[in-house]
């Protein structure tokens, strides 16, 4: 589907795992593959605490 250039929603769709256009507006792909477990919010915090690793840590880097 990369090749093909689709997007996150476009694949999400045209694989059933949702039927929502713009899923990346509604739980997101991780919502959808965690069932709800691990929301968008919970995702973009742990990202973000991750990016900051070497920043809190320049010794290590």
């Amino acid at each position: 589907m990369i090749k093909e250039g689709k997007n996150i929603s476009g694949a999400a769709k045209e694989t059933k795992l949702t039927d929502h256009p713009y899923v990346g507006h509604a739980q997101g792909v991780i919502g959808i593959l965690t069932k709800g477990r691990v929301t968008r919010k919970d995702y973009a915090k742990q990202a973000i605490a991750a990016a900051l690793i070497h920043l809190e840590n320049p010794d290590l880097y």
